[in-house]
């Protein structure tokens, strides 16, 4: 019996970014959507329920701070493990922070976040260690 492999929906606006990032799940043995937009996001999710999502902060349209809220908040999605992957640097930009956006409000945080640029080796350590629990 062959086991299907764990789905990872990668949210992203930087088409050669969600490449690389798309490459390396899948030469990890995992598959991938990408989404470009928090609009293809949702159809992606309401699509097909992913076991993990990649999601970076600055996004066209509704940023990926209000998906990741809009996620959070849906009784179908709030178990998805989330990892941030974004170019927004908290140690020189300490006003922008997940922690920031969170503050106040009653949701889970992302399980891991991580900044550009990605070492590949850790996003998939990282990616390996939530699937392992999910």
């Amino acid at each position: 019996m062959k086991t299907q492999r764990k789905s990872i929906l990668i949210i992203e606006d930087d088409f050669d970014f969600a490449g690389f990032l798309k490459y390396l799940v899948e030469e990890s043995g995992y598959s991938a959507v990408i989404a470009g937009t928090s609009a293809q996001a949702i159809r992606a999710l309401v699509k097909q329920k992913p076991d993990l999502i990649t999601l970076d902060l600055i996004l066209p349209g509704e940023t990926g701070i209000k998906l990741f809220r809009k996620i959070r908040g849906s009784q179908n999605w709030n178990d998805i493990p989330i990892v941030i992957i974004t170019g927004i640097d908290t140690n020189t930009n300490s006003d922008i922070s997940y922690k920031k956006f969170l503050k106040g409000v009653a949701i889970r945080a992302p399980e891991a976040y991580l900044e550009k640029p990605v070492k590949s080796d850790f996003l998939i350590k990282t990616v390996d260690k939530l699937l392992a629990v999910a």
